[in-house]
């Protein structure tokens, strides 16, 4: 039987994904601690899931990220506006890496979720309002 993931779940994942990281430096607000996760979370639902997929997925994956990036091109610009991005990068740099060696099926899974979850983000209520509060958040003062 075949499992099914429904739109709330994959908003409370990307959530958990946006909003929590390892290892969070004292010296950082709560507000600054909450940026720094949602452009981690969003780097590794987006260029860093692009860099994960397989050869086979990565023109599909491709294509839905730059839907999404031209759906939400204000939260793209701040992500990659943002003092966040190279420790977004180089803790997903980590991840990539402990990642290579997995055989491609997991990883091709993996792209394929993270396509559908991008999919779900510009079509559902739930992901443009996830998307709405990560723009609000990440321009905060």
């Amino acid at each position: 039987m075949k499992k099914t993931i429904t739109i709330k779940k994959i908003t409370t994942i990307l959530l958990t994904l946006t909003l929590t990281s390892g290892a969070i430096a004292s010296d950082l607000s709560e507000q600054e601690r909450q940026k720094r996760n949602m452009v981690k979370g969003i780097y590794q639902l987006t260029d860093g899931a692009l860099a994960l997929c397989p050869k086979a997925n990565a023109a599909a994956f491709k294509q839905t990220l730059t839907a999404f990036k031209q759906k939400f091109p204000k939260v793209i610009q701040l992500i990659n506006e943002s003092t966040y991005l190279a420790y977004a990068k180089s803790s997903y740099d980590d991840d990539f890496e402990n990642n290579r060696a997995e055989m491609s099926e997991p990883l091709t899974k993996q792209c394929l979720f993270k396509q559908k979850m991008l999919k779900n983000m510009m079509i559902t209520p739930e992901g443009k309002q996830t998307m709405a509060m990560v723009l609000h958040t990440l321009q905060s003062s």
